[in-house]
């Protein structure tokens, strides 16, 4: 019985599975791009290393856990020209963190040692201004500029006792303008 329940499981996970389809890499890819100057430099495999700064979140949440170890708060600001080669003064890139988080053990004397840490962080790409012209001619009546923003909050837990783990979820509200308001596929609404 349980070998027939079982079994008729795995081949409804099987059917349900096949209509799975990966869509590419990224589905914003905006958000592929490195957020702070420590994972640059280490060639972006910041994820398994611990670290205090207040951007790493961004890449992994488990960070916040690991931090709140600590009673602290810290916040984390970085700016950076996008595509300096191009030579574009409106091509930047904007991220900052505000993390926050407490130790238990510290705060209330309890075991094991068990930390909080909440965080808010924002990233933001001005992919520049661009120029809105009619059909009939190169002639503009009028601009816009186009970005992509992304405001994460992140909830973090860490744990030290006999060995330190911590876990991470961020929850990500992302928001898009690539067209003027009121353009619809490349045309003016009426």
């Amino acid at each position: 019985m349980i070998r027939t329940t079982l079994v008729s499981g795995v081949i409804i996970l099987l059917f349900m599975t096949t209509e799975c389809v990966g869509q590419g890499e990224s589905a914003v890819p905006f958000l592929l791009i490195s957020p702070y100057a420590e994972t640059n430099a280490m060639g972006q495999a910041s994820v398994a290393t611990f670290t205090d700064d207040p951007l790493a979140p961004f890449d992994n949440p488990a960070h916040l856990g690991m931090q709140s170890l600590r009673n602290y708060f810290s916040s984390g600001y970085n700016f950076s020209r996008w595509l300096p080669g191009f030579s574009q003064s409106n091509l930047w890139y904007r991220t900052f963190a505000f993390n926050t988080g407490i130790n238990l053990r510290k705060l209330l004397g309890v075991e094991p040692e068990v930390g909080f840490g909440l965080g808010y962080s924002s990233i933001y790409l001005n992919l520049g201004d661009f120029i809105i012209s009619g059909p009939g001619g190169p002639i503009p009546f009028g601009t816009y500029t186009a970005y992509e923003t992304s405001d994460q909050y992140t909830l973090g837990v860490g744990i030290n006792y006999w060995i330190k783990a911590s876990g991470g979820i961020t929850f990500k509200h992302i928001f898009s303008s690539l067209f003027p308001s009121g353009f619809i596929q490349g045309r003016r609404a009426c």
